[in-house]
């Protein structure tokens, strides 16, 4: 690149895993470009883990879920008008270096809108890949995040400004403190157990089992996490354990993870909020099921059993025993758990 951009536009609109394992391009991207003003464009769901974070010139907000109700509500021209006056706002912004790390063609359509002069895609397909000037293949290292520090690698980025952080505040932590304060914890493991697909999903009798084994191993309490949606199913999980306690819907996603940070241990399965626990370099515990995002992490053990059916992704053929999971019991998280500990 022979000019030094001076706007910057990174795409990647969802999930909280991806925009996690991708926050690594903020601290790159400012120390290879100093000058420059670097914003996000991201669904809204997700903007509360990029707003206000110190690198960030601007996060843009795509409301994609709003749009969705108002298509039913008002209708396609509707919409349309909002996206029109969103493609505006963008080509206002004046971007000459757009990175769509996401790769689809619902994130691909928007480094396009933007009149940028230099679009770069990361693997990009759905037809993604002519609304761009060059595309870079995915990374297929077992390292995770992989595919974003090769990304910032040929931007000519340094390997150790790829730093994963999410936005952090004075209230954040105040708050934290006082959630803590209240229920008498100071020194806690933290539980993810909820995601999206059930062959993502270690059994619940599972997790009782490990609770006790972390009680009995660790001396330490455990504090489940999820969102809204994860209430129900994280009391009935909770219910007459004196061992756990759910904090799930009770936090938001700064939230979560300040309250990660100041966690003895996380375990969890593959979704967005375990992947805090290696931002933090917080000693941390995946149970991989059906996929595995990743085989290697700094301070992290990966169990995962790569069956012969594996990865399954959406299409189960088990018929729902999820083995994958089923024969990952609590010994062996325990005795990943006592690895990290040893080590450190």
């Amino acid at each position: 690149m022979q000019n030094q951009p001076q706007n910057i536009l990174v795409i990647r609109l969802s999930a909280i895993g991806d925009i996690v394992m991708s926050s690594g391009l903020i601290k790159s991207l400012k120390n290879r470009y100093p000058d420059a003003n670097i914003s996000w464009l991201v669904e809204s769901m997700s903007k509360s883990l990029l707003l206000g974070h110190e690198d960030l010139h601007e996060v843009i907000e795509l409301p994609r879920a709003k749009w969705k109700k108002l298509k039913k509500e008002k209708g396609l021209i509707a919409v349309l008008r909002e996206v029109n006056a969103m493609r505006k706002l963008l080509k206002q912004k004046q971007f000459d270096l757009v990175l769509d790390t996401q790769g689809l063609l619902k994130s691909g359509i928007w480094a396009w809108f933007s009149g940028a002069k230099t679009r770069i895609g990361l693997g990009s397909k759905e037809g993604s890949q002519y609304l761009m000037t060059s595309v870079l293949k995915r990374d297929s290292s077992p390292v995770i995040g992989s595919e974003y520090r090769s990304l910032a690698l040929e931007l000519g980025c340094y390997p150790d400004d790829y730093i994963m952080s999410v936005v952090q505040s004075e209230q954040t932590y105040s708050r934290i403190s006082e959630l803590l304060q209240k229920h008498q914890l100071s020194e806690f493991v933290v539980l993810c157990p909820y995601t999206t697909r059930p062959q993502k999903h270690w059994f619940d009798q599972h997790w009782r089992e490990l609770a006790e084994q972390i009680q009995l191993h660790f001396g330490l309490r455990c504090i489940v996490l999820g969102g809204p949606a994860d209430i129900e199913n994280a009391r009935a999980l909770c219910a007459e354990q004196s061992n756990m306690l759910s904090l799930a819907g009770e936090t938001s996603l700064p939230e979560t993870a300040e309250l990660i940070s100041r966690a003895k241990f996380l375990v969890g399965v593959d979704t967005g909020i375990t992947h805090m626990g290696i931002m933090h370099a917080l000693p941390t515990v995946c149970i991989f099921g059906s996929t595995a995002p990743y085989l290697r992490a700094h301070n992290a053990e990966i169990i995962y059993l790569n069956m012969h059916c594996s990865p399954c992704r959406r299409n189960p053929t088990c018929g729902g025993s999820f083995d994958c999971l089923k024969d990952i019991h609590a010994s062996h998280v325990v005795s990943a758990m006592q690895k990290l500990r040893d080590a450190s």
